[in-house]
């Protein structure tokens, strides 16, 4: 015959291993699959191409070019496509960001929660409301959907 304890600690311990594979997927999915569609980034370089041949073109037909409006544009196009490229993958960063106020966002729910566990439990659990006591109120929110309705 199994031991009780034995068997409530092996439920615990494969309830814990399935909520670690749980979070792997999560985590696979959000850097695997959850990433710009393609259509996105062919239509940012397209776009990017159109707009130097365009200001290529219009210096052609003036006579002049602007040194200035086309290093601007091509600083422009190439800084925003580092940022998306760096948002869309996180495990490749070319910017750091500070974490230290994920980090203490991070230990002050751990102390949040290490006080709501040292809180005794209530001599008596709270009593649910009687849901049906005033339905006929005029104030009752059923009543109020249904008169807007």
């Amino acid at each position: 015959m199994e031991n009780p304890e034995n068997s409530e600690s092996t439920g615990i311990f494969s309830q814990s291993v399935l909520a670690m594979i749980n979070a792997q997927d999560a985590r696979l999915q959000a850097v695997l699959y959850n990433r710009i569609s393609p259509v996105i980034w062919i239509t940012l370089f397209v776009m990017a191409l159109l707009s130097m041949m365009i200001m290529g073109y219009q210096a052609g037909l003036t006579g002049a070019r602007s040194g200035i409006a086309t290093w601007t544009l091509a600083v422009t196009f190439s800084v925003v496509m580092a940022l998306v490229m760096d948002l869309d993958r996180p495990n490749q960063r070319l910017f750091s960001m500070n974490q230290q106020m994920m980090v203490e966002l991070h230990n002050r729910m751990q102390a949040d929660t290490r006080v709501r566990q040292s809180k005794p439990e209530p001599a008596h659990p709270p009593v649910a409301p009687d849901l049906n006591a005033n339905a006929t109120s005029p104030l009752n929110p059923a009543h109020q959907l249904y008169a807007i309705v």
